[in-house]
């Protein structure tokens, strides 16, 4: 039987993210500049090429979290589960476009995790090409790369206020915050 939990993050996550992250913001940006596809220098190349296959497995769980079972109550969610808003209501052509929007943005993350783990996929895309306004698919581009840029931001967000949290009952109340706001 599951305990009653309030977060889809375990307490080594928690603790993870508070020993990496709590009262300093450098690892955090080094991170969203990664995920971000932007160039490092060397000290930023150096952290994330030694970066912990626990620390890996965290980011995976942050930015391309997957359905599972034992997920806390009301936090069963994956990057597709955003299209259920998205397409309420819509036309089937409007539909089609948001899962192509969604299926970018998708393998989007999914690169950038490939490319922590050293694996470089041969068709990526980047922030930047998408940014391109005069291509055949510039709707599905600036769509995609707009909502990647909130994504990721509100993600490291997201660790920071995990990690600078003080005790147990304050990641209660930021957990459940983080539910009710999930819901919406």
């Amino acid at each position: 039987m599951l305990k009653n939990k309030t977060i889809r993050y375990s307490d080594n996550d928690l603790s993870l993210m508070k020993n990496t992250f709590a009262g300093d913001d450098t690892i955090l940006y080094v991170i969203r500049k990664f995920m971000l596809g932007m160039e490092l220098n060397e000290g930023e190349q150096k952290f994330m090429g030694n970066m912990t296959d626990e620390m890996k497995m965290l980011l995976s769980k942050v930015f391309l979290p997957q359905i599972d079972g034992d997920t806390s109550l009301f936090q069963l969610f994956d990057m597709s589960f955003a299209l259920k808003e998205e397409m309420k209501g819509k036309s089937y052509e409007d539909q089609k476009l948001a899962i192509e929007i969604k299926a970018l943005e998708v393998k989007y993350i999914q690169d950038r995790l490939n490319a922590l783990n050293g694996i470089q996929s041969t068709d990526s895309v980047s922030l930047e090409a998408m940014s391109d306004l005069s291509s055949d698919d510039a709707v599905v581009n600036i769509t995609a790369r707009n909502y990647l840029l909130s994504y990721i931001d509100s993600f490291c967000n997201e660790m920071r206020m995990f990690g600078n949290q003080k005790d147990k009952e304050e990641l209660k109340d930021t957990a459940e915050r983080l539910a009710k706001d999930s819901t919406k």
